[in-house]
């Protein structure tokens, strides 16, 4: 866990950590005025604390976390807040990066509910069922 994330990044933070495979190591609000960040690593060989994140940050599962496209006549459609980089290359192991537009503070919070309903939800069954469609590109 971070030492002592901002206060807006904290929730999302603890929400992340308690992914399996995920450890968190740096986080930035950006103030509002620059990207909202958080640098992670996957530890652990299962790719469920990913499978969680990336299902978390999809506006297919979790629209309230997400940005409605005004002007489209669609009211279900929406993109997401949140991306997740790879960073690879010279860093070892490789690291993420969980990326937010400056000042998306309240999304933050309600990513950091959602990881967490979804994680508390899964059972050791549907982590496989949740994996399975991970490999299979079906969340």
């Amino acid at each position: 866990m971070v030492v002592d994330p901002e206060p807006e990044c904290a929730e999302l933070v603890a929400g992340m950590d308690r992914l399996p495979g995920i450890r968190v190591i740096q986080s930035s609000s950006g103030e509002g005025t620059r990207p909202f960040c958080i640098w992670f690593e996957a530890t652990f060989f299962s790719q469920l604390g990913l499978a969680i994140l990336a299902r978390c940050t999809c506006p297919r599962y979790y629209n309230k976390s997400f940005t409605k496209i005004e002007g489209t006549g669609d009211s279900d459609l929406y993109t997401t807040t949140f991306n997740i980089h790879l960073y690879h290359g010279d860093t070892t192991p490789i690291m993420y990066e969980l990326q937010g537009p400056p000042g998306c503070f309240e999304k933050a919070k309600f990513l950091a509910e959602a990881i967490t309903e979804l994680y508390q939800k899964l059972t050791i069954g549907s982590w496989q069922h949740l994996l399975k469609g991970f490999e299979q590109n079906e969340l």
